[in-house]
């Protein structure tokens, strides 16, 4: 059990795990609403824990390690139905003469238009198929149906 967890747990919440994520089951209702003050007393702890327990980064110097991930979040991606174009050398990709993000490749569109991917199946593959971590998609409503 992680100090998260644990955290999470002492103030009273319902911890769910994933994919080495971390997050609060909230409280609902037979008709599926979040029942009244559960959102802000889970907002609450995971402000205190947050401040208490350190995150675990992902993220590494190590340019040849990060390289391996993305090459997970390639094939995972491939795996789920979105083969992607060829991702560059691990020379090019460690030296940092290339850019390249999985993720990116997924949303982008020829003409800079809405994403290739609906916002709703790239959350669902973040969830499968875990972002490395040197280029993290930030998710914006607006941006995509």
């Amino acid at each position: 059990m992680s100090a998260m967890t644990t955290c999470l747990e002492d103030r009273g919440q319902t911890v769910v795990a994933h994919g080495g994520k971390v997050g609060i089951e909230t409280l609902s209702d037979e008709d599926g609403q979040t029942l009244p003050g559960v959102s802000e007393l889970a907002d609450e702890a995971w402000g205190e824990c947050s401040a208490l327990v350190p995150e675990q980064a992902y993220i590494s110097d190590d340019r040849d390690l990060e390289y391996d991930r993305m090459l997970d979040t390639v094939e995972c991606l491939a795996h789920e139905g979105y083969p992607l174009s060829a991702p560059p050398s691990r020379e090019a990709w460690v030296s940092g003469s290339v850019q390249y993000s999985p993720y990116a490749e997924l949303t982008e569109t020829e003409d800079g238009g809405s994403w290739a991917v609906e916002t709703d199946e790239v959350l669902r593959l973040l969830e499968v198929c875990p972002a490395s971590s040197q280029k993290l998609i930030l998710l914006d409503s607006t941006d995509a149906g």
